[in-house]
């Protein structure tokens, strides 16, 4: 079936593989094109893909789905098409129609919970693993790995600290862009830090944060939303 989705994450995730989701524009559902599973390389030969692209492609919802990814479907990447890129605005009505009040709606209550830490979900349970949510004092920082760290509250209350931000294209230019190189910080505060803003929020495939742990579906930061993109494209 031949859906038009407007892009709301290109995630990355292990080895060459990439996460891309968005929501089907006539439904408001949204869909994650899972099998087969993209890679990077497929992306380079459609000529990318980035949050804000409206493509058309064929995609079915896939059934007997693992929760809490119940997003996941079926599609044909020789029928993806990109038709054009969605400006701001349009984008925060589309996901205003969906939002949540903060991740505790969205996910539940995480099962894992130390001070100053990630939160991480039990697998097996929950009804989504994507959502948008209102974020007051988003706030950039960087691991000890170099990645980007995402510390926000959402309009439940919550504070969450040191989520990791998975966005491709933000992930790419820590090595592949020379005015990163000179100061890769400064770059992700300027374009995403805010003090109120909609993020978009996921859960990663269960994997264990350190050996010998309990394999969980980690909380991620896919995109933060609010105003067009300048340097991360």
């Amino acid at each position: 079936m031949s859906r038009t989705l407007l892009l709301t994450d290109v995630t990355a995730m292990a080895a060459d593989a990439v996460c891309i989701a968005g929501i089907d524009v006539k439904s408001g559902q949204t869909m994650r094109l899972n099998e087969p599973q993209p890679t990077q390389r497929l992306l380079e030969l459609v000529g990318g893909l980035a949050p804000a692209d409206v493509i058309e492609v064929d995609c079915q919802p896939l059934r007997g789905v693992d929760a809490p990814h119940s997003e996941d479907c079926a599609w044909t990447p020789r029928s993806l098409k990109k038709k054009r890129v969605a400006p701001a605005d349009e984008i925060l009505r589309l996901l205003g129609k969906t939002s949540l009040s903060g991740v505790i709606e969205a996910f539940g209550p995480p099962s894992f919970v130390e001070p100053g830490r990630n939160r991480g979900w039990a697998p097996g349970s929950g009804i989504r693993s994507l959502a948008s949510v209102p974020a007051t004092g988003v706030r950039i920082a960087l691991a000890d790995s170099g990645r980007g760290r995402v510390t926000f509250t959402d309009a439940g209350g919550g504070v969450w600290a040191n989520v990791p931000f998975q966005d491709l294209v933000v992930r790419n230019h820590a090595g592949g862009c020379a005015s990163c190189a000179a100061d890769y910080l400064g770059n992700l505060q300027r374009e995403f830090e805010a003090e109120d803003t909609v993020i978009r929020i996921g859960l990663t495939r269960p994997y264990a944060g350190e050996e010998g742990a309990e394999q969980l579906c980690w909380l991620q930061v896919t995109n933060v939303l609010g105003k067009a993109r300048a340097h991360f494209l």
